[in-house]
């Protein structure tokens, strides 16, 4: 999924929650977010879960919140989630 699609899942109310999530890139084991969207379906107990992607990968929270506030993404909807041995779980709200 890229910035466009996400602004037409948003603009017709369809994108329930962005999940970003710590990962490890390559082999030289970059710390980066993973960032998944989920998207609503007329079944309400059926989401589609889409990878997002973009030209390099997200390093910060605050690049995350900010660009995804700049496509159109409400905060209450970008959820910071971390590894089990990590007992919290933080929407952008509170980040910020």
């Amino acid at each position: 999924m890229n910035l466009s699609d996400l602004k037409t899942f948003v603009a017709y109310n369809m994108l329930n929650c962005l999940e970003c999530s710590p990962a490890l890139l390559g082999e030289e084991k970059q710390r980066i977010f993973e960032v998944i969207a989920y998207i609503q379906t007329p079944n309400k107990q059926m989401q589609l879960s889409l990878a997002f992607n973009t030209d390099r990968p997200f390093t910060q929270q605050a690049e995350i919140i900010m660009y995804f506030n700049l496509a159109g993404v409400p905060k209450h909807k970008i959820h910071f989630v971390y590894p089990k041995g990590a007992d919290y779980y933080r929407t952008a709200e509170e980040v910020a």
